[in-house]
């Protein structure tokens, strides 16, 4: 995991910064600060830095497209009485300043053995889905809804393959074009028996989960159990206003979302 320690500061600084503190820092150092470094119980700090690199990465990837930077906005006296608006969402934000036709994640099945469990999980998956972003407090989500995408991956050669083989298997389909950008976001995820049961089979106080798998991990034998293992678990609800924008916006490393994953990961805030 990135230790990226603003010049002057110390670890300690850095867990206890508030947001004014952050705001002092030139905007390459804020950049580079893993949210992982700030504590989850530091909830105003971590929303200023998540939402400082989502903007930094998007004024990132229109340099890198040569365009130009956009329009400062109008001294408030020179601009008319409008309406009042929600906020956008994170992921509606980053869906349209990156202006994708589709967005979400590739689904792998290697789970072969109840065709009509796996009928089940889809429905209800994607009714899931659904929900998560009727819940949504931030505006613009039916803009985008209709561009959420899951692409699965329903393949019996899949059957019963761990999760190590899974960057493997998402190289292939993306080599053969069949990752839509809003899709290619670092992970993908998974379905084996242990993640179908746990919507099919609910238990009291869990939530329903998928695995996610960090696609560019290099699996290794006897690896630690301390050490990052390049998945985790990952409930189906914060998929899409949670999960997504943080690998699709800023493009944080799986690896500094991993921590939080306690045991199923909801959220990085």
């Amino acid at each position: 995991m990135s230790t990226y320690i603003p010049p002057g500061w110390t670890p300690e600084r850095l867990e206890t910064a508030t947001a004014a503190d952050l705001q002092t820092l030139p905007e390459e150092q804020l950049a580079l600060i893993p949210l992982a470094s700030i504590p989850i119980t530091n909830r105003d700090a971590r929303k200023f830095l998540k939402q400082f690199q989502i903007s930094h990465a998007d004024l990132v990837q229109r340099e890198r497209l040569g365009l130009p930077p956009l329009p400062p906005s109008q001294p408030r006296e020179q601009q008319p009485p409008a309406p009042r608006e929600e906020a956008p969402e994170q992921f509606v934000q980053v869906v349209e300043e990156k202006r994708l036709d589709d967005f979400g994640f590739v689904v792998f099945r290697t789970t072969y053995t109840n065709e009509q469990a796996w009928e089940r999980w889809q429905k209800e998956y994607d009714d899931l889905l659904e929900k998560s972003m009727d819940d949504c407090q931030g505006g613009g989500v039916q803009r985008v809804r209709e561009k959420l995408l899951s692409s699965l991956v329903d393949d019996s050669d899949l059957d019963g393959m761990g999760l190590e083989g899974i960057p493997s298997a998402f190289a292939e389909i993306r080599e053969n074009g069949d990752v839509p950008p809003g899709l290619d976001v670092g992970m993908c995820m998974v379905v084996d028996e242990a993640a179908m049961r746990s919507l099919l089979e609910p238990v009291e106080g869990q939530e329903p989960w998928v695995w996610a798998v960090d696609v560019h991990h290099e699996f290794t034998e006897n690896q630690d159990e301390s050490e990052y293992p390049g998945y985790f678990k990952v409930a189906i609800s914060s998929l899409v206003p949670d999960l997504w924008p943080m690998l699709a916006g800023p493009e944080m490393p799986p690896q500094e979302l991993w921590p939080f994953a306690r045991p199923i990961w909801k959220s990085a805030v």
